[in-house]
């Protein structure tokens, strides 16, 4: 793979990678709604549930997306940005989509993972 092709796919693969992970978790959680426990009644409800499955599906599609990105980039910046990018946008989009609430804590140490993970970029590419 040349460098040009490397330098451009992995943040594709990250930004493809980012949005499987949350959106499958965020649907995953949408399917298990009226959950409380994991039991075996439990699981067969939750299958029975398109969010559920769709939401699974996706995830195990950003588990590919995230080999991929392994493949794209070095683990040393994959990493930090793909768990910072998907808290950020996974605890956003519960309180979007699901009305878990986000004080001001949330959102302060959300904005503090943004801006590492913009620091981080910052200092890889020097």
């Amino acid at each position: 793979m040349s460098d040009l092709t490397r330098f451009t796919s992995g943040p594709v693969l990250l930004a493809a990678y980012t949005v499987a992970s949350s959106l499958g978790l965020l649907m995953i959680k949408s399917g298990l709604a009226e959950t409380t426990s994991l039991s075996l009644s439990a699981l067969l409800q939750a299958l029975a549930s398109p969010t559920f499955v769709i939401g699974a599906v996706l995830y195990v599609f950003s588990f590919v997306a995230w080999i991929a990105v392994l493949a794209a980039m070095p683990l040393s910046t994959a990493y930090p940005l793909a768990m910072g990018l998907t808290l950020g946008c996974t605890s956003v989009g519960a309180a979007v989509l699901l009305g878990e609430r986000l004080d001001a804590a949330r959102l302060a140490g959300i904005a503090c993972v943004f801006a590492a993970v913009v620091l981080f970029t910052i200092g890889s590419r020097r």
